[in-house]
């Protein structure tokens, strides 16, 4: 999806903000679409809001199996300081 890899890419780029937006959108076309969000909650743990990433990781686990998606969730866990 060219919405998910242009959030992906303004990630990537430390754009946070703009690939929220990307991201968002492509989730509004397809719900279902885990890798945008499991990006969305990359953005968010990498802007500050923890609890947002997390919410958003925890659904794109729900939605498919990928380990980037684990390693993602485990890293924002542990910058929320919930280490167990």
């Amino acid at each position: 999806m060219v919405l998910g890899d242009g959030g992906w890419a303004a990630r990537v780029a430390g754009r946070n903000d703009r690939a929220r937006e990307l991201l968002k959108k492509a989730i509004d076309l397809d719900a279902n679409y885990w890798p945008a969000h499991r990006d969305l909650g990359i953005a968010y743990v990498r802007s500050g809001d923890i609890k947002a990433g997390v919410t958003e990781l925890q659904l794109a686990r729900r939605l498919d199996s990928n380990p980037s998606i684990l390693e993602e969730l485990g890293a924002a866990y542990a910058a929320w300081g919930k280490n167990d």
